[in-house]
């Protein structure tokens, strides 16, 4: 991913704590299709949430950076165990 692409944007602010929703995203970032970016990003090794909400103009998601806890963590390393290996950039 270049440095300066529009998603390489929006990944380093999602990483510095920003949340948005796909609307904030293709006018913020200029991203025509901000689902598709999200999923070339977590394709990419970023661990994109998504938040579903209710707000006054009906449903949206919410984009955020973030981490998985220790328990999913632990059941994929007992589900895959040693074929997890080398898999780490």
């Amino acid at each position: 991913m270049r440095t300066n692409s529009r998603s390489a944007r929006l990944a380093r602010s999602l990483t510095n704590g920003a949340q948005y929703t796909e609307a904030q995203i293709a006018s913020k970032f200029g991203i025509a299709n901000p689902t598709a970016t999200i999923s070339y990003l977590r394709r990419n090794g970023y661990s994109i949430y998504s938040n579903r909400k209710n707000g006054d103009f009906g449903k949206y998601t919410k984009y955020r950076m973030g981490s998985a806890r220790k328990a999913v963590v632990a059941a994929v390393v007992n589900t895959y165990g040693s074929r997890l290996t080398g898999l780490a950039g």
